[in-house]
């Protein structure tokens, strides 16, 4: 019964459509099927609700890149600001776009809006918008929110690269934030090599934290990860500005031998 009932209701419903394509009135199949009936009625309303969403949707989309285009910024703060307290769902290509200009712009504040924008609706931006948030966030010393983005970033399995993790462990430590240089290395547990090991030692240094440093170099040594001369000058200029004791301990001769 529930086999034919199902089949039932959907005869009725390809039979409505049919009459909606012609452009005959529905009511007299709707008063001889009233069990069926009621059933089309709320698929038509969902049906509708959808397309009224969609439309809604592109014109918002249209109405954001023309301002993007204008260059009005105010307008466009406006209606993240409004989509984050509400409903509006902005797609990533768009939010992305926004990212950019702001950056190029160098209107911090707003960039970062778009970026919790993303956070709060589960959304992925795309590389270049990712890394240019970084850029600024390092330029504008926001190093807590520099965390945060390359945390979104592996949560995304979107890879910085080599140089670009290193980089900013190197900066994170020269601007008094190991603990965060620290973090960043760890977060790329697949990329942990002689570049992002050496930033690392050299963060630990620049901080006064020369034991850690020191530590970073003998798990260095024991993992196989070649040292450089990099590595050497690197850690040779931090530990000279230290008690000598501390100099001592770093193993000049391996270092040399690039750590064979």
């Amino acid at each position: 019964m529930e086999y034919l009932a199902g089949e039932g209701r959907s005869i009725f419903l390809e039979a409505l459509e049919a009459l909606k394509i012609c452009g005959e009135s529905d009511h007299l199949l709707r008063e001889v099927n009233p069990h069926f009936s009621s059933e089309g009625i709320e698929e038509e309303i969902l049906e509708s609700k959808s397309t009224a969403t969609d439309i809604s949707s592109e014109i918002d989309r249209g109405i954001i890149l023309n301002l993007l285009t204008r260059q009005n910024f105010v307008a466009i703060d406006h209606i993240l600001s409004q989509s984050l307290h509400g409903n509006l769902l902005l797609d990533s290509n768009l939010i992305s776009a926004i990212v950019h200009a702001n950056c190029r712009n160098r209107r911090s504040t707003s960039a970062l809006m778009a970026f919790d924008y993303c956070i709060k609706t589960r959304q992925i931006l795309d590389k270049p918008a990712y890394t240019s948030l970084l850029g600024l966030s390092v330029r504008s010393g926001s190093y807590q929110k520099v965390l945060e983005i390359v945390e979104e970033m592996v949560r995304a399995n979107i890879c910085l690269g080599t140089y670009l993790v290193s980089l900013l462990i190197y900066k994170l430590g020269c601007s008094g934030f190991p603990a965060f240089a620290e973090k960043l290395f760890y977060l790329y547990s697949t990329d942990q090599n002689t570049a992002t090991c050496t930033a690392l030692i050299s963060a630990y240094l620049q901080a006064g934290e020369v034991d850690k440093g020191l530590n970073v170099y003998s798990r260095m040594r024991r993992q196989g990860i070649p040292a450089s001369a990099g590595t050497f000058v690197k850690s040779w200029h931090n530990l000279s500005c230290t008690s000598s004791d501390q100099l001592i301990q770093f193993d000049i001769c391996n270092c040399l031998k690039f750590g064979e």
